[in-house]
């Protein structure tokens, strides 16, 4: 089937024209407070209606930022463990969040996950390097997305995760961890475009717009984001 303004055939979806949305006001796990609001910043710039109204999908969204207050343990019975906080929470959380994502996703839809703080931070630990930008500088964004794509391959469905600390301070100020010499915008963009063209995305998620941080930033920050979800659902600045 294709997507809603596309010509591109989705491989792996069934209703490829709905987009099943869930909103995850969650920071527990990380130091920083504020990323839990978000999804709610996201949503009040309008992104949602820019899906609907401008690349003509239709919208699942039960209209709640979640907290999932009633599945978090207690303080005292949620202890750090080695160099993790409140490993328990997060592993509530995350097995409720898959929930929701799973009953969008058993009906064919893309599925898209505002948050919040990713859940998956954990690479660190295991001596890997987060969001090194040397590969892209060493042979260009157009050659590194062209290797990751051919790594992975044509028939493998595509689950794309975008944490905004990924882009340059200059675009995306107003997040947990800001680096000079990220991605540009448009780089970001050209990432997210390139992967709707192979018609193997079924779902994304993006994290860490924090509008408490770099409060001056914020509004951009959020624009930001949404160019780049709306660059995963079949926009383009070409």
């Amino acid at each position: 089937m294709t997507s809603p303004t596309t010509t591109i055939t989705q491989k792996f979806l069934s209703r490829p024209q709905e987009l099943g949305v869930v909103a995850v006001g969650f920071s527990d796990g990380q130091p920083k407070a504020g990323v839990d609001a978000g999804p709610t910043a996201l949503l009040e710039a309008g992104l949602l209606d820019q899906v609907r109204d401008e690349l003509g999908y239709k919208v699942d969204f039960d209209s709640k930022v979640h907290d999932y207050a009633d599945v978090k343990p207690a303080e005292s019975e949620d202890p750090r463990y080695r160099n993790m906080i409140k490993p328990r929470t997060v592993s509530a959380v995350t097995r409720q969040l898959s929930e929701q994502v799973y009953e969008h996703a058993r009906e064919g839809k893309m599925v898209l996950t505002l948050g919040g703080r990713p859940l998956d931070r954990h690479r660190h630990r295991l001596g890997h390097r987060q969001g090194h930008p040397r590969a892209p500088r060493t042979h260009g964004i157009g050659r590194v997305v062209e290797m990751a794509l051919a790594h992975i391959g044509n028939d493998t469905p595509i689950h794309l995760s975008f944490d905004v600390d990924a882009l340059d301070p200059q675009w995306a100020p107003s997040t947990g961890t800001p680096v000079r010499g990220g991605l540009t915008l448009r780089e970001g963009d050209f990432i997210a475009e390139c992967i709707h063209a192979t018609g193997n995305l079924i779902a994304m998620d993006l994290v860490e717009v924090n509008p408490s941080l770099a409060s001056m930033g914020a509004s951009e920050t959020v624009r930001a984001g949404c160019s780049l979800v709306r660059c995963a659902l079949g926009d383009t600045l070409l």
